[in-house]
């Protein structure tokens, strides 16, 4: 993927961040109850759930399902780990002498990456809150038929909305861009940029006080 890409994806998350601590001094002096302060010391919960993102890679639409857990301080800052895996792989056709020997040769591409997760939320105390978050991640394009990857690099900010279903759920609607820097090894979609806009939903079951 272009360098620019890349940093313009690492732009809109710090603007988001920016934007996230702008909308938290505000509510400290609008509605400082709905903040914890010293005395009343850290807490710590967590969850975990389903993620389900809809983008293009390489053009083509596709799903990417996957899982992650999250611990959450003081209700309002997630730290924690996912996993995400493209439904269905894509097939392309390559004639590349440095991939295959033989004229041509279709390809079964795979696509997968995991990593961080990192969000902040705006109004924890709210039914329908606003978040801010970014998946920092590692993974690979894979061609099976050739036993071998090409290896990438994940940056996806998105904003996220979720609504409080019940004490211990959570359903969430999220969008954004995700930036794919990869080192080429096999250069299985000829130097073309991955990165998308995404829709996402999350399904996530635990603490959330």
């Amino acid at each position: 993927m272009p360098m620019p890409r890349f940093r313009t994806a690492a732009l809109l998350l710090l603007l988001t961040l920016l934007a996230g601590f702008a909308g938290e001094s505000q509510a400290q002096t609008a509605e400082p109850s709905n903040h914890y302060n010293a005395d009343e010391g850290t807490t710590l919960s967590g969850f975990g759930g389903a993620l389900l993102h809809y983008s293009t890679v390489d053009g083509d639409a596709r799903m990417q399902v996957g899982a992650g857990g999250a611990l959450l301080v003081n209700g309002r800052y997630t730290v924690g780990v996912y996993g995400m895996l493209m439904v269905p792989t894509i097939e392309r056709t390559v004639f590349d002498p440095r991939i295959t020997s033989s004229d041509s040769m279709l390809l079964d591409i795979g696509f997968n990456h995991g990593g961080l997760w990192a969000g902040y939320a705006v109004n924890p105390k709210n039914k329908l809150q606003v978040g801010i978050n970014s998946l920092f991640g590692i993974g690979a394009f894979r061609a099976p038929e050739v036993n071998g990857r090409d290896r990438v690099y994940v940056l996806s900010p998105f904003l996220s909305v979720q609504y409080s279903a019940t004490s211990w759920m959570r359903l969430e609607l999220q969008g954004g861009y995700r930036a794919v820097l990869s080192e080429n090894d096999l250069d299985l979609f000829r130097n073309t940029d991955q990165g998308a806009p995404f829709g996402g939903l999350a399904l996530k079951f635990g603490v959330f006080d």
